[in-house]
């Protein structure tokens, strides 16, 4: 599964999908957008917990892209 996940101060905004060219699109677009601080492209399996550590880390699952190269 993969997950996409747009940080904002205000609130973070989840998009989930099995499509790998849909998600880099996806990716693409919320990187340009003025509203994401930090954006994640990750593929985490259906049951497993995921999330970011006290670090900004992310953990539970592959990283395949993120705007934040300082983690």
């Amino acid at each position: 599964m993969l997950i996409l996940i747009m940080c904002d101060p205000d609130g973070d905004t989840y998009r989930l999908s099995n499509n790998m060219t849909l998600m880099k699109e996806k990716f693409a677009e919320a990187s340009r957008s003025e509203y994401y601080d930090r954006v994640v492209l990750a593929e985490v399996d259906t049951d497993a917990t995921f999330g970011f550590g006290a670090q900004g880390e992310f953990f539970g699952g592959e990283v395949i892209s993120d705007t934040d190269d300082n983690i």
